[in-house]
Formats: C-alpha cells, structure tokens, sequence
C-alpha cells in the first residue's frame, strides 16, 4: 500500500498497482498523484500514418529495427483500419438518422401550414 495525502489534507492509502497514475481524492475529488513508478509500461500512442517517424537507410541501428517494427505495427493499423470503419458505419448511420428527423420536421411544418 502507498500512503498519499492530498492538498485538502486528506491521507488515504491506495494499492501499489496505482504507483505513478493520478486518482481522485476521497474527500475534496481532485486529482492527486500518487509517488512511484508505474507498474506496467504506459502504451504508445499510434501516430496518424502521415506522421510516422522515418529513419535513414544508412543508419545500421534502423535497419536493424525496421522489420521488427513493420512487424508490430500490422496489428495496429489492421485494429485502425477496423476503428475507421466502425466510425464511417457510425457517420452513414447519424446521416440517415438525421435526414428521418429533417423530414419529420417538414412534414410537421407543412401539416401546420395547411391546417390554418
């Protein structure tokens, strides 16, 4: 366990599994840090494909790396390839949603027109 103490003065234990995260307070919500390393790496972030660092062919330590890395990124961009299209089904969907409700709203807009 890893005694922390927030700026309200609260003191309050947490589990070692919590070492280098921020978690909220008990008492006044904010966020306190909580001292030590984390137990697990942080995972990378996935930069946008535009934006993927290039190495210089000539460097040894990069091509070295290089299948490895073509390796590990197959499952990232196969796992973005499958968020992309989840979102572009999500879009098609708001889109017909949306041209439902812009249709009920004219037709309640002319039902009100002819009624007087």
């Amino acid at each position: 366990m890893i005694e922390v103490v927030c700026v309200c003065k609260r003191r309050f234990e947490v589990q070692a599994e919590h070492a280098g995260l921020s978690i909220k307070c008990p008492e006044c919500r904010r966020l306190v840090a909580v001292p030590g390393e984390p137990s697990e790496p942080v995972p990378d972030t996935i930069p946008p494909p535009g934006l993927q660092a290039k190495h210089s062919p000539t460097d040894p330590a990069a091509a070295a790396t290089a299948p490895e890395r073509v390796a590990t990124q197959a499952p990232r961009d196969e796992y973005l390839l499958g968020s992309l299209e989840s979102l572009i089904r999500l879009c098609e969907t708001i889109r017909v949603l949306l041209a439902c409700i812009l249709a009920a709203l004219i037709l309640l807009l002319l039902q009100g027109l002819f009624r007087r």
